[in-house]
């Protein structure tokens, strides 16, 4: 919860275009950065605990060091403004109905069918584990488990760093 509330605030006086405005984003931080800087916000922010660069961080979110050269500052820009607009397959999230009647919601952390139990990390970090005799249902969703508002905690130049790093 701590993390939720820490992100739902933006820093003072950012007055920020609504996330769906990539082109007023990209005269905000399309160019330039300090890709050094960038890592440091890397480190300290929230990413950390699903990305993983060169073997540090989690490794629940895509591995951000192979993103060099395969994608632009642009389509980075969108996966950070608006992560649920396209979702890789392996980072899909998980609606799941147990036979109690909760509705619960969460990454996979390992491959569906195995053994007798599913195990999930849901948006606030906590995991969970389900029986699978326990599962009366479990759909694809169409929300990331990266926080829509993770970009309100940093300012523009901590952005613009951060996209640099990860160019």
């Amino acid at each position: 919860k701590e993390i939720e509330r820490m992100l739902s605030v933006a820093p003072p006086s950012q007055n920020l275009p609504e996330p769906t405005n990539t082109d007023a984003w990209m005269e905000l931080v399309g160019t330039g950065g300090d890709p050094i800087s960038g890592q440091r916000v890397w480190l300290r922010s929230v990413c950390i605990n699903c990305h993983s660069y060169r073997g540090r961080g989690s490794l629940l979110g895509p591995e951000l060091s192979t993103l060099k050269g395969s994608t632009t500052r642009r389509r980075l820009l969108e996966s950070i403004l608006e992560p649920s607009r396209e979702i890789g397959p392996l980072y899909s999230t998980w609606r799941v109905l147990t036979e109690e009647g909760r509705v619960l919601v969460g990454a996979k952390l390992n491959g569906g069918g195995v053994g007798t139990n599913l195990k999930y990390l849901a948006a606030d970090g906590s995991t969970f584990e389900l029986k699978l005799s326990e599962i009366v249902e479990q759909q694809p969703s169409s929300l990331s488990i990266m926080p829509a508002d993770t970009y309100q905690s940093l300012s523009i130049d901590e952005l613009r760093d951060l996209l640099a790093f990860l160019e």
